[in-house]
């Protein structure tokens, strides 16, 4: 069964994404970008506010930005999940995103690097490079998301095929494979065909389908029963 991730910018929306059906709550602040990072305090008031009751994903910007970050909670986190805008010309990035992950004190099974499918306009490396990059140091898996939010989907950047091909990789190497990137209701079906684990949501589970308005239920639920039913249709 494929993993409904909801990102949740406050507690008021913790509700909505549990009611909803929500397998994971990502702690996320839109404004600060695609993978934007939350004030300490909110990451704390979640933490204490879910009192484990759904695993817990926490966004940390991206890997040029880690210098900023004092410190990350140290329990009741499932995974974090970094960013690599900016680093197309990095020649040591599994170095790089090794030693931060070192600084951090995230465990290897709790570190998720996100890759962009627009990774050209994110001035980052592709994909599949990065994915080996994942491999060879035994991180937690990846995450494939958009870096721009323009109107334009995951799968305007990627074939569903190159996905699964992606996946076989990673599946090969013991990672594990999250797709995001403003996913469209009609596109869940596409996504449970890729064999991700993971779904990864925000605007889509939000009032009016935009990513700066409130988490609600109904949207949750709309997005639950159409994973369900998809992962259903795929046995």
């Amino acid at each position: 069964m494929t993993q409904l991730l909801v990102s949740v910018r406050e507690l008021d929306e913790i509700r909505g994404a549990k009611q909803g059906g929500a397998s994971i709550l990502d702690i996320k602040e839109p404004k600060n970008g695609s993978l934007g990072r939350a004030p300490d305090l909110v990451i704390n008031q979640i933490l204490e506010c879910n009192a484990s009751e759904l695993a817990v994903s926490v966004a940390l910007g991206e890997l040029h930005e880690c210098q900023s970050i004092r410190s990350v909670p140290s329990a009741r986190v499932e995974f974090y999940k970094l960013g690599l805008c900016r680093t197309k010309d990095i020649v040591d990035i599994g170095d790089k995103l090794e030693s931060a992950r070192k600084t951090l004190r995230i465990l290897k099974d709790q570190f998720i690097v996100v890759v962009y499918a627009d990774f050209e306009r994110a001035q980052s490396k592709s994909p599949e490079d990065i994915i080996l990059v994942a491999a060879r140091h035994g991180w937690r898996g990846i995450l494939i998301d958009t870096f721009c939010k323009d109107g334009t989907c995951l799968f305007d950047w990627m074939s569903i095929q190159r996905i699964r091909d992606l996946k076989r990789i990673a599946q090969d190497a013991g990672l594990s494979v999250g797709l995001a990137g403003s996913i469209k209701l009609s596109d869940i079906s596409k996504v449970v065909e890729t064999g991700a684990e993971i779904l990864g949501v925000r605007g889509l589970a939000c009032d009016g389908g935009k990513r700066e308005n409130s988490v609600v239920a109904e949207r949750v639920q709309l997005i639950r029963r159409q994973l369900d039913r998809s992962d259903a249709g795929s046995d």
